[in-house]
């Protein structure tokens, strides 16, 4: 997708596709170095378990 704080500051919103669902870009966070992510995302729960809702099912196990 390219600079992505550019193209928000630009258009003032973006859209993207996560996991087959558009989803709306509201800003820009700086994190710490990650050798192993290429992006990071800050949802709700909510939004987490739309996105995948494989996770939930991951909860009820019994480990």
């Amino acid at each position: 997708m390219g600079n992505i704080a550019s193209q928000l500051q630009q258009y003032n919103r973006l859209s993207a596709q996560l996991n087959n669902l558009q989803i709306q870009v509201a800003g820009v966070f700086t994190m710490g170095v990650s050798f192993s992510a290429d992006g990071n995302l800050i949802v709700s729960d909510s939004t987490f378990l739309r996105l995948f809702p494989e996770a939930d099912q991951m909860k009820s196990m019994s480990v």
